[in-house]
């Protein structure tokens, strides 16, 4: 609402002149100074506070440090954030540290071996190709599996090589169980032994007699594929007749050698990948237990371990070229360090290699005694020998033989097909004769012995050449069957 002035108002705004300050201003003054208190106290309550607020950021001020360059000390254990605004100080240059060269193994005069569980620690470390627990063959219908192939071992049974369904390529190896007597022939069960290969490779399945770990075996050996083989030694027990049981498999390339000389043969694996992998395996207190050469002689990826078994060497192949060969010790656990010079061998050759050319009789050299000798050509063979008198044919419906007249003494021709040979291994006392072969030992004390040779004219005529002995007669015995074969002819046309 719009209040009216007095009249007096009007005179005393422009100042009063001469006029008088009379009561009744003095009324209207007071008046209106009461009524505006009010608001001067509202007015004075904010500026009470306007001035607090002032005061406070004065002290504030002056509390607050001078700032400066130094970093604030920072209590230990909190985290200092960086200001995005200050440069990071680049790093003092350092010398680089150069990583450590690889340390190259040195060669070691000896190494002594420590053989290991196959299953034990060491298997963690890498895959290795061996299995030895105990598998007891299990009876199967025959009628439940399609038969491939059979392979009959002496009077040791029938053994049927079979797949068990038709689209499967996965080989089997089993052995027939008679149904009406040991010589019956009519079978409806078979024991199952294991995998034996691929159906592509049905005619390279081989079952031959072994003496491994001094113990006979047979050795059921198959291929998978390139560079793949298996494996697979079996026993019998009286505890449980006729049951096949296997308790060694091992799949790839496998030579059983004598590698310690004491008797027993062992085996030698050797493992073809990246690298050349060459593992022993032998029985250590009635155990099998082996020991990987490449990790023994420091020759693990990018190097290489091979083998030799003609000179019976194992040689470590080093990424720096450098090549270590060693040779296993005789009767001991242990790896003798040897020059490539020393193990050389120059072989000699054995058969004088003529075609025969009329002679009817000649002397051979036996241990440095002349010893007379008739010519005979072999009705079987495209071959013939000159034989003393201590020799004597022997016939057989499919060939001749030729044995000692004292002793155990026997030459056998035969065709020159590799299908033919039994597993052989290489003995250190023949390795010196290129047309050499191998040997095979058989008998429970593994006293027989079989040296195998090839002899080949310059046609490429060839044919293979055993002689048979035992080992108790070998010191006389062996001369007289060597320098028979030495004499060896091809008579195709005579």
């Amino acid at each position: 609402m719009k209040e009216t002035k007095p009249d007096w108002y009007g005179i005393a705004k422009g100042g009063l002149d001469d006029a008088s300050f009379n009561e009744q201003m003095k009324q209207e003054v007071t008046r209106r100074t009461q009524e505006s208190q009010p608001i001067q106290r509202k007015f004075k309550k904010w500026a009470g506070w306007a001035t607090a607020i002032v005061l406070c950021v004065v002290l504030l001020f002056l509390v607050m440090p001078t700032p400066s360059n130094d970093q604030p000390v920072i209590p230990a254990g909190t985290l200092t954030p960086i200001p995005n605004d200050i440069p990071t100080p680049l790093p003092t240059p350092t010398e680089t540290i150069q990583p450590p060269e690889t340390t190259m193994p040195i060669a070691e005069e000896q190494i002594k071996l420590s053989y290991e569980d196959p299953e034990g620690s060491l298997a963690t470390l890498g895959v290795y190709p061996a299995e030895v627990n105990r598998i007891e063959a299990t009876q199967i219908d025959k009628s439940s599996i399609i038969v491939k192939r059979v392979v009959e071992v002496d009077e040791l049974g029938k053994y049927v090589i079979y797949i068990k369904k038709e689209d499967e390529t996965q080989l089997y190896a089993g052995l027939e169980i008679p149904t009406d007597g040991p010589n019956s022939g009519s079978t409806n069960k078979i024991y199952e032994i294991g995998t034996a290969g691929e159906l592509t490779y049905l005619n390279e399945i081989a079952i031959t007699k072994s003496y491994l770990f001094g113990e006979f075996h047979l050795r059921i050996y198959g291929v998978c594929g390139a560079n793949c083989v298996t494996n697979n030694w079996i026993h019998f027990e009286e505890a449980l007749p006729g049951v096949p049981i296997s308790d060694f498999r091992l799949e790839t390339h496998a030579q059983e050698v004598d590698i310690d000389e004491d008797g027993t043969p062992e085996v030698i694996a050797t493992v073809a990948s990246t690298i050349g992998r060459v593992l022993i395996y032998k029985k250590v207190d009635s155990e099998i237990k082996f020991v990987d050469l490449n990790i023994v002689l420091k020759a693990e990826l990018p190097n290489t371990v091979l083998y030799d078994n003609n000179s019976r060497i194992f040689k470590a192949i080093y990424e720096d070229n450098r090549i270590f060969s060693y040779q296993y010790k005789k009767g001991e656990d242990t790896l003798i360090l040897v020059n490539d010079s020393q193990v050389e061998i120059d072989q000699d050759q054995l058969f004088i290699g003529m075609d025969y050319d009329g002679t009817s009789s000649i002397k051979l050299q036996v241990e440095g005694t002349l010893v007379p000798a008739e010519w005979f050509k072999d009705p079987f063979r495209d071959f013939g020998l000159y034989l003393p008198d201590s020799i004597k044919t022997v016939k057989f419906e499919d060939g001749y033989e030729y044995e000692s007249k004292k002793g155990s003494g026997i030459i056998q021709l035969m065709e020159a097909d590799e299908s033919s040979l039994p597993y052989l291994r290489k003995e250190k006392d023949l390795i010196s004769y290129s047309e050499y072969l191998g040997t095979e030992f058989w008998g429970d004390n593994q006293n027989i012995r079989y040296d195998y040779f090839q002899y080949e004219t310059e046609q490429n005529n060839r044919t293979y050449i055993s002689i048979r002995y035992n080992t108790a007669d070998m010191e006389h015995l062996r001369p007289l069957l060597l320098a028979v074969i030495a004499n060896v002819r091809y008579a195709k046309d005579n």
